[in-house]
């Protein structure tokens, strides 16, 4: 443990200070913003509408004896989409609660630019796991699988998002490691259980890779 804490450190520094500039500064903010919990659910509802559109057009004219109705199956990704962010979000913040973690840039003298001021006025002071690493990689998972695996290259998003905490001194590098990770794994947990897998699914015949 004590091994990951100073390589927290060593690439907290790293990434805060070394990698400093001005179009950086300006860059990860609007990244990081990308991650806030408003947009997140505006990718929420984005996902079940156009998901609806794509199954309406596609799918359910071929079989519409056999096939859930296009606005219920809207509402459906939606409120469901909603429920798994919201139990990822509660095992964030149990997680948050019982770690007592603070943040990196209270700890260290780092540099403090108005982007992290902005980006973390109004949000907990505990630092461990990443919330914002957690929701998108979450809907990453489930864009890709309402739209297929070739939309996994959002992962790369997903990713920025989490380099910009670390840039920005709101989170070390293991909080957006394992934000990331259990945002992923709640996503796939779910969607891979019955009812949330057929929800989950647009395609005629099941989920296509």
């Amino acid at each position: 443990m004590e091994m990951i804490y100073e390589l927290d450190n060593f690439l907290i520094y790293v990434i805060n200070n070394n990698w400093r500039s001005p179009v950086l500064d300006q860059l990860m903010s609007w990244i990081t913003y990308s991650g806030n919990t408003p947009l997140i659910f505006l990718y929420i509802f984005s996902i079940g509408v156009i998901a609806g559109i794509i199954y309406r057009l596609k799918y359910f004219r071929l079989a519409p004896e056999n096939q859930i109705n296009p606005l219920r199956k809207i509402l459906m990704i939606i409120l469901f989409s909603a429920m798994i962010y919201g139990v990822t979000s509660g095992v964030i913040q149990v997680i948050k609660n019982t770690a007592q973690r603070p943040r990196p840039h209270v700890v260290h003298e780092i540099r403090k630019t108005e982007a992290l001021k902005n980006t973390t006025a109004g949000e907990d002071k505990e630092s461990f796991p990443s919330g914002h690493a957690a929701g998108t990689f979450m809907i990453v998972v489930i864009i890709s699988r309402v739209f297929g695996r070739k939309m996994q290259v959002l992962f790369g998003w997903a990713l920025l998002v989490a380099l910009s905490r670390v840039y920005l001194g709101a989170h070390y590098p293991s909080d957006v490691i394992v934000g990331g990770f259990l945002g992923w794994l709640m996503a796939n947990l779910f969607i891979s259980k019955r009812p949330f897998k057929a929800i989950f699914t647009i395609q005629q015949g099941g989920y296509e890779g």
